[in-house]
């Protein structure tokens, strides 16, 4: 029964703690720090996924 809301719960509680974290001046630079890096394996992982996609199209062209 918990489980849908449970999730939206969860996200909602750590977007509520970065929001506070980034208007922290202490913290502001711990934030923006993270989401860059998490912004640079998420494109680095979009980038890598492309290529294996392309090169398994190749090979398959190539047996057909």
């Amino acid at each position: 029964m918990l489980f849908p809301w449970l999730t939206w719960l969860v996200i909602a509680f750590i977007c509520a703690a970065l929001a506070v974290m980034m208007v922290t001046p202490e913290h502001r630079l711990e934030v923006t720090s993270t989401i860059g890096l998490a912004l640079a394996i998420s494109f680095i992982g979009l980038v890598t996924t492309r290529q294996h996609g392309q090169a398994r199209a190749a090979v398959a062209a190539g047996k057909a």
